[in-house]
């Protein structure tokens, strides 16, 4: 095969592509529309450690050849969510550290400790890397089920606290 015919079929593959992507975007923004109209006004975050996304492979802070404990390593994961940015409801999404310790004991490695913290802002879906937008796609019924749920909770909440008012008298004044 020619270069001239490899530039020729990348061409092609890289068409489809952003086709694909921009159909894969309207899909984003049609929900996140449509979540946008509810006027829930809530910010939901997936839980980090079930629902991540495109995880890179796990790098020793050590640096290469160090194998003495407690090892320690890190990874960067997405999360999907829903939450304000820059003044405007959307589906974002947000860099998490995933951070391991290991300890040997005898002959038995172990995970003393496991956390995960931001990286930075929050992004909106839709300028999120690509691998990211595609993957987000299998995590939005979770989130929306997420976001349920946590409605139901301020609603049964808010009724709570009601209860708890004392009476007000309205009519005089």
């Amino acid at each position: 095969m020619s270069l001239e015919h490899s530039l020729q079929s990348l061409s092609r593959e890289a068409h489809a592509l952003n086709d694909r992507t921009d159909e894969l975007n309207g899909f984003i923004a049609s929900v996140e529309e449509r979540l946008r109209l509810s006027g829930t006004g809530l910010t939901c975050w997936l839980d980090a450690t079930e629902h991540h996304m495109n995880q890179g492979q796990w790098e020793s802070k050590k640096g290469l050849g160090d194998c003495s404990f407690p090892l320690e390593h890190f990874r960067i994961v997405w999360v999907l969510g829903y939450t304000k940015t820059d003044s405007k409801w959307c589906l974002a999404v947000r860099r998490m550290g995933a951070h391991e310790e290991w300890t040997q004991d005898g002959d038995s490695e172990s995970c003393s400790k496991r956390f995960l913290e931001p990286l930075g802002d929050p992004t909106p879906l839709l300028g999120a890397p690509r691998s990211v937008r595609v993957e987000a796609i299998a995590k939005l019924k979770p989130l929306v089920d997420a976001m349920t749920r946590k409605t139901v909770g301020f609603v049964h909440a808010i009724e709570a606290a009601k209860k708890a008012l004392p009476p007000v008298d309205v009519g005089s004044g």
